[in-house]
């Protein structure tokens, strides 16, 4: 944020003097208030205050979103609203047209502030800090879907399949003491509800011959991802037969403060000697294990965020 606010050069700058004047010395946030100030040539005593001194994060929510012709351009105008306390805030903004993506910075101090930008070709996607470069508290479809919703979930039920092959069945129900913490329900797949997928976070264990609430929700998953009868296939790579084991949280389309987690291993080895280790990965959304060893990891993108509006149907 300070980055955004003083531009490029004068960082850079400021960070060559901070190392320069303070190298293997205690820092204060004063040292460094200091030397940017002296880089930028006015006191930045508002910044230091609001994100060092003060308690809390801003709350964005975007409204009034339009675009009209005007000239030989297009004018894109939204109004920006901050819950509770106002901050003064740099907002990077991004517009993509027809032909590109234009890049702003918006500057904001009130609770409500209506804003205006010029673009040569028409307007397509509106994004509010793309990259995430605020301090500020998410909206919740801005949050992916993680390993660790789940296991942070006070209500949660362990889900285990009643079909498929006995032994690994067996296994499943073996690794499932890992997850207990908080002693969640445990429930066969056969004896689950919708008030129990709507209310709880779940650990459905098994593949679609073994758990069969998977067919309930398969049309819920992730794009790019796909659960067949013998393989999971995650951006294109497959994953089938001995040694695999996949982990996927998706979203719980009947309650978006709740998270699923989906455990498939192809064999009892290796269900055995991966289940442990999920309680480790908690940031992530999904990921892939060969013989028990990690070989893919990544967190899902957000598409839903309150914080983009496609005007494309406009």
């Amino acid at each position: 944020m300070l980055r955004i606010e003083l531009g490029d050069e004068k960082f850079f700058t400021a960070l060559k003097e901070i190392i320069k004047r303070q190298s293997f010395k205690i820092t204060s946030w004063k040292d460094l208030q200091s030397v940017f100030e002296k880089i930028n040539g006015e006191s930045l005593d508002w910044f230091f205050k609001q994100w060092v001194e003060d308690t809390g994060a801003p709350f964005l929510n975007l409204k009034n979103v339009s675009h009209k012709k005007e000239g030989d351009g297009y004018v894109t105008s939204f109004t920006l609203t901050q819950d509770e306390k106002s901050y003064m805030l740099n907002i990077p903004v991004e517009i993509k047209t027809e032909r590109e993506k234009i890049r702003k910075v918006v500057k904001i101090k009130n609770k409500e502030e209506s804003i205006n930008i010029k673009t040569n070709d028409r307007p397509l996607v509106l994004t509010i800090d793309p990259d995430a470069d605020i301090f500020r508290h998410l909206h919740r479809e801005e949050l992916p879907p993680t390993i660790s919703r789940v296991i942070g979930d006070k209500n949660k039920i362990i889900v285990l399949p009643t079909g498929g092959d006995k032994e690994l069945i067996d296994t499943y129900k073996e690794i499932s003491g890992v997850f207990s913490e908080g002693k969640p329900l445990i429930k066969n797949d056969v004896d689950l509800t919708p008030e129990d997928i709507k209310n709880n976070a779940l650990y459905i264990f098994g593949g679609l011959d073994e758990n069969k609430v998977l067919e309930r929700l398969i049309d819920k998953l992730p794009e790019g991802v796909s659960i067949g009868r013998d393989k999971v296939t995650i951006n294109k790579r497959s994953y089938q037969g001995e040694g695999y084991f996949t982990v996927l949280a998706i979203p719980n389309k009947l309650n978006p403060d709740k998270a699923i987690m989906i455990i498939i291993g192809f064999d009892p080895n290796s269900i055995r000697a991966t289940g442990g280790k999920l309680i480790h990965y908690g940031k992530y959304s999904y990921l892939a294990f060969k013989d028990g060893k990690n070989i893919d990891k990544w967190i899902w993108d957000t598409k839903d965020s309150p914080l983009i509006v496609n005007m494309e149907k406009d």
